[in-house]
């Protein structure tokens, strides 16, 4: 899931893990948790945001729009089955 290229070394750079949140809340968690998630180059470790060129920070800012909806449409669906299973 390398969608970015580090800024310091052009290696490839991933969100990082989302830890106890998607133990806890399945794969709402994960979602919500990659979408406020750092992002780490394998070489260099954590980058932050701003050290990424501004086109490459609005193409982060959209994804994670798009995981949060993605999250929230799983949740809707999910009580939906539940409702129509009543």
């Amino acid at each position: 899931m390398a969608d970015y290229q580090c800024p310091r070394c052009n290696g490839p750079v991933s969100r990082g893990g989302t830890g106890a949140v998607s133990r806890h809340f399945g794969l709402v968690g994960a979602l919500i948790g990659l979408a406020f998630a750092g992002f780490a180059c394998g070489k260099c470790g954590s980058i932050p945001r701003s050290e990424f060129p501004d086109e490459v920070r609005a193409k982060m800012g959209r994804n994670s729009v798009f995981m949060v909806v993605g999250a929230i449409a799983v949740f809707i669906a999910a009580i939906a089955v539940v409702v129509a299973l009543n």
